[in-house]
């Protein structure tokens, strides 16, 4: 055994010398951070090394991680780490939100639990005036354990206040909350999206045993209060409760738009107490007869409210949904549980599912039907 490690020895000292000398590249090496400190800290040279680091911040660790090629990890302890130096509009995790950036690898953020490990935008301060998380294009990341909470964006047409998911990038999110993520001073002509949320471009997006809670704002023009998930976002969602999310818009928790090359799939959801104007609950728009459909299954959609239509669910695309329990969803106008718009154009299968309990026209003023679809 001694002889073996010996000579592995020898051969990997042999490498280091002869392989650079030849010009064969070596993999790049992970790196291990382990943060330190609950103070947000930006220091340019900080003690975030392999091992025990004796003042390292969650966002020193990811700026050391996009500095360094390969697959990293960061390890963060229980605690509330609320960001605070402020400046948004930067891409560097200097200020303002964590930008994730590194290419060459996937990074993985790994906390003590998601109700301990909390990751705050602090907002309530109105200190960084920014979102929490913008993962950028090509950008992996796997994160579990962690709540992440409090972001804000100002102004018309925001993404993503929580964590925004620019594209072409592989994420895993599991074991994690999303919430009191929002929107201000929006504008109703070009409206903020995915307040809790936000997953654009050819994303493979995971999303499992998490929670999405009390994102976005009823008095904002929001669509997709929660998560909004964009054409090209391969998104599967498994085992997530997405409530008390809200906006003014479209989806007050789900907005989803459908692909003509992919399958998005939504099982095990669990989505309650959302308010929007058009879909209460969950929003799905197309604009093709060759979309793939949505599939929607093993799903309890209860108590949401549309200000318009669809209480529970309206929908605009092709979607495929089995084994639902839609309940106690409200709307002022059609479709108290669901509203099918445009039929003619959208192929919908609603199959082995309990839709009971719904209500339309809840403002009693006539002339609206369907109160279960």
């Amino acid at each position: 055994m001694r002889h073996i490690v010996y000579r592995s020895h020898l051969l990997w000292s042999a490498c280091l010398v002869g392989c650079f000398g030849l010009g064969i590249a070596l993999p790049a090496l992970a790196t291990n951070y382990t943060v330190s400190t609950t103070d947000d800290e930006a220091d340019s040279s900080p003690s975030c090394t392999t091992g025990s680091s004796t003042d390292c911040s969650l966002r020193e660790a990811i700026r050391a991680s996009n500095s360094n090629s390969g697959s990293d990890t960061i390890t963060i302890p229980a605690g509330t780490y609320r960001l605070s130096l402020t400046g948004a509009n930067e891409d560097s995790a200097a200020t303002g939100d964590l930008d994730v950036t590194d290419t060459t690898g996937t990074l993985t953020i790994t906390g003590a639990g998601s109700t301990t490990t909390l990751i705050d935008g602090n907002s309530a301060n109105n200190s960084t005036d920014d979102r929490v998380f913008d993962i950028a294009s090509s950008a992996d990341l796997t994160m579990t354990d962690v709540t992440v909470k409090g972001g804000t964006i100002d102004g018309a047409a925001g993404r993503g206040a929580g964590i925004r998911i620019n594209g072409s990038s592989t994420i895993a999110l599991s074991d994690i909350i999303i919430s009191g993520n929002t929107f201000t001073n929006t504008d109703s002509f070009t409206f903020s999206n995915g307040a809790g949320l936000y997953c654009t471009g050819t994303t493979t997006l995971t999303l499992t045993d998490s929670t999405i809670s009390d994102n976005g704002s009823s008095t904002e023009d929001i669509d997709g209060g929660g998560a909004y998930i964009d054409i090209n976002c391969d998104a599967d969602f498994d085992t997530v409760t997405i409530d008390g999310n809200a906006g003014k818009q479209r989806g007050g928790g789900l907005h989803i738009l459908p692909s003509t090359s992919l399958t998005k799939t939504f099982t095990n959801l669990t989505v309650s107490n959302n308010t929007g104007n058009v879909g209460g609950g969950i929003f799905m728009i197309g604009s093709s007869t060759s979309d793939i459909p949505i599939v929607l299954t093993n799903s309890t959609i209860n108590a949401n409210t549309a200000l318009s239509y669809g209480g529970g669910i309206e929908l605009l695309a092709n979607t495929h949904a089995t084994n639902l329990t839609v309940t106690n969803n409200t709307t002022v106008g059609h479709g108290g549980g669901i509203f099918i718009y445009n039929e003619t154009y959208v192929d919908v299968i609603v199959a082995f599912s309990t839709i009971v309990n719904n209500t339309a026209n809840s403002d009693g003023s006539g002339g609206d039907d369907g109160g279960g679809i």
